[in-house]
């Protein structure tokens, strides 16, 4: 939308995010981008789950060639864009298309010591090992490289994956996140302590292992033992909910902790704002939307120097906490400590919450993109109001 106001955008999309999109444009004032829907036929019938979501963006890769040509027939285009999955080792085609290409920005090169799944079941654990395989592997994939060889420029969310990428393509990638801020994240004050009001947490991640739930879990029992009087509320699902559930009971902190399962994004921003920290030991996230979610409900953020989110967290916003040779218990007590500080320094928090909005409004969508279009017009020399094809998810 922010593209829209200066430039010719076409939005290629899949044909299942029709009944979303349109009706939104209908709401939405000022220049729009014209969104053309895509779906190929052979997998028109299959439904859209965990497990047949990446063999059905694979094959609509391909099956959109015809599309994106019959519209670059059309009219002339400076750039294409292509935005999703958002992984690195699923390569795009459109670089064959006779027009300058930007991949990404891309994630999936961000791993984490393997120390940190150590005691969770062993399927999260092989998950792992398996994920680690497959971006060691991307390195010698030869359809990755010819894929994206043909990229001019491509954008990595995090040094990790520019890192993933093979040689021979890093001197073309900038690290760039792909997420904006809400710009309306100014308007609103961050939840306010009455004294000895407990200090409420809050954390929004689903309940896989390297969302790090057990970690923030060994934080609240490390809290307790120093009698830091705190609450943690967990936002999410996921399959390892009753082992995190036994583990509460067997740590005696089912009263404090508490695992609320799905909410409503709406619902979502409710609890943040009644909260006083965002907790949020994510072990490889690419991103990190829900951080800036966070900064935008005035919420100081407390992370570890692992994936994306370190990227957002300023000592004026919130704390980072280092991983390098700690363990599980190790980083338990370091997120602690910076949380305990929280507690006992009211007006540090507040002035973290007053650093959180400040960097909400930095990380806006309007400075997103238009930092991103500044590196884009410089590498592809291309002018303002130039044409964009963009893939969208």
């Amino acid at each position: 939308m922010h593209l829209a106001k200066t430039h010719d955008v076409i939005v290629l999309t899949h044909e299942r995010f029709r009944n979303d999109i349109e009706p939104a444009l209908n709401n939405f004032p000022g220049p729009r981008p014209r969104f053309v829907f895509h779906e190929t036929r052979l997998l028109r019938r299959v439904p859209f789950n965990s497990i047949t979501a990446l063999p059905k963006y694979i094959i609509w890769q391909l099956s959109v060639l015809p599309t994106a040509i019959r519209l670059i027939g059309e009219a002339r285009y400076d750039v294409i864009m292509h935005l999703t999955m958002g992984t690195f080792r699923y390569p795009s085609w459109l670089g064959f298309l006779g027009v300058p290409f930007v991949f990404g920005p891309a994630g999936g090169g961000e791993r984490a010591p393997m120390r940190f799944f150590h005691g969770l079941p062993v399927r999260e654990r092989l998950v792992e090992f398996a994920r680690t395989a497959l971006i060691v592997s991307g390195k010698f994939d030869p359809l990755l490289w010819i894929a994206h060889s043909r990229a001019r420029l491509i954008f990595a969310r995090t040094e990790q994956t520019r890192q993933a990428l093979p040689f021979f393509l890093r001197n073309r990638v900038v690290i760039r996140q792909e997420i904006g801020s809400d710009p309306t994240a100014d308007k609103r004050e961050p939840a306010a302590r009455l004294p000895e009001e407990p200090l409420r947490l809050v954390m929004g991640a689903r309940l896989l292992g390297w969302k790090g739930v057990h970690i923030a879990i060994e934080t609240m029992a490390v809290l307790r033992t120093r009698g830091v009087c705190a609450t943690l509320d967990v936002f999410g699902q996921g399959h390892l909910q009753e082992w995190l559930t036994g583990k509460l009971r067997g740590l005696g902190l089912d009263d404090c902790v508490r695992l609320r399962g799905y909410v409503p994004f709406e619902e979502m921003q409710q609890h943040m704002r009644s909260a006083h920290c965002f907790l949020f030991p994510s072990l490889h996230d690419s991103g990190g939307t829900v951080v800036l979610e966070a900064f935008g409900n005035g919420l100081p953020v407390v992370c570890l120097d692992l994936g994306g989110p370190k990227d957002f967290v300023t000592r004026e916003s919130g704390r980072v906490v280092g991983t390098a040779g700690r363990g599980i218990g190790e980083v338990a007590r370091a997120l602690a400590d910076e949380i305990e500080d929280l507690n006992r320094d009211d007006a540090l928090r507040r002035k973290l919450a007053a650093g959180a909005l400040a960097r909400g409004r930095e990380l806006s969508w309007v400075n997103q993109m238009d930092g991103a279009m500044r590196l884009i017009n410089g590498v592809l020399d291309t002018s303002t109001g130039s044409d964009v094809v963009e893939m969208e998810r």
